[in-house]
């Protein structure tokens, strides 16, 4: 991996780390636009995919473990996958804006059914019935609301710095490194 692609996954797990950090609304962090970008800019397949679990756990340090961490990481690989479907081409483009968008707000949706499921499951809340499973979901709404605006805002600012300033950068990078070979 080249320097410039190693600089972008600590930016991004330093971005996704902080946004954890800092005083926030429930569920308004940079974790899933993180997840996306990474399934997106990343070729190693295998570091997009483990990048979530990277900036989970050394958040999780300071922020401590709970029962449903499981659900919660599993959420974000899923977003992961959802991001290997955005070409790594102009974000600017028309279309790519209704994807990344589209895509930003269905890993909203994922990681709000997947944790919310796991709440229910862990039965100390919500009865095990098809009922608890409805009341569950209902009293997650205020949560998707933020998961949904962070998605949105985290992933148009990643997606359009990675354009402006990561991928020229990157590109002005290994175009370097060819001519110095």
């Amino acid at each position: 991996m080249t320097q410039s692609k190693i600089l972008l996954v600590l930016t991004l797990v330093i971005i996704g780390v902080f946004s954890r950090w800092l005083p926030h609304p429930a569920n308004f962090t940079a974790v899933g636009a993180v997840a996306l970008l990474a399934g997106s800019s990343l070729k190693n397949r295998g570091l997009a995919l483990i990048l979530p679990f990277i900036i989970l756990v050394l958040s999780d340090l300071v922020l401590g473990s709970h029962a449903l961490m499981v659900y919660v990481y599993l959420g974000f690989v899923l977003v992961t996958l959802l991001g290997f479907l955005i070409p790594d081409k102009n974000v600017f483009q028309k279309s790519q804006i209704f994807k990344i968008s589209g895509l930003a707000l269905s890993s909203s949706l994922m990681f709000f059914l997947v944790t919310n499921f796991g709440v229910w499951r862990s039965g100390g809340i919500y009865p095990q019935t098809e009922a608890g499973l409805i009341e569950c979901f209902m009293m997650g709404l205020p949560f998707l609301k933020n998961q949904i605006a962070g998605d949105l805002f985290f992933s148009s600012f990643l997606f359009s710095a990675y354009e402006l300033l990561g991928r020229r950068w990157l590109l002005t990078s290994a175009e370097a490194q060819k001519s110095l070979s």
